[in-house]
């Protein structure tokens, strides 16, 4: 089984909830956070990088928080693990990270072919289809 990370799931989460918002409302990440029993800290460093990536936009001052900044059903799991994760893939040599058994592994070839389906899949694969 492939393992979807806390910080994608608490990113889905967030992303969810920011979703069922009105068009123009910032939802308080300390409301959230306290609503869903989420650190705050670790999920502000995951509101961050949703921000990084243009997922989310933020504004500052008592009406503040984050919303959306395009549409929940453009955003693929795909785009999202790659925003959080730069180090996604099932093995270490698919991860780019390193193997001792590179040169002579049995399983590269097909887990590459299992890699290049679960991407797709994953391109496919939208927020929205958590709900």
């Amino acid at each position: 089984m492939i393992k979807i990370s806390r910080e994608v799931d608490y990113a889905i989460q967030l992303l969810l909830r920011l979703a069922k918002a009105k068009k123009e409302e910032y939802v308080g990440l300390k409301k959230f956070c306290t609503e869903s029993s989420i650190s705050f800290l670790f999920l502000q460093k995951i509101a961050r990088q949703l921000r990084q990536a243009g997922f989310i936009q933020a504004a500052k001052g008592p009406a503040g928080g984050y919303r959306l900044a395009r549409d929940i059903e453009s955003i693929s799991l795909k785009s999202l693990i790659e925003a959080l994760d730069d180090h996604a893939g099932p093995t270490a040599c698919l991860r780019g990270e390193f193997c001792v058994k590179e040169r002579n592994c049995t399983l590269k070839p097909g887990m590459g072919i299992f890699h290049t389906k679960l991407n797709s899949l994953m391109e496919q694969t939208s927020i929205v289809d958590f709900v």
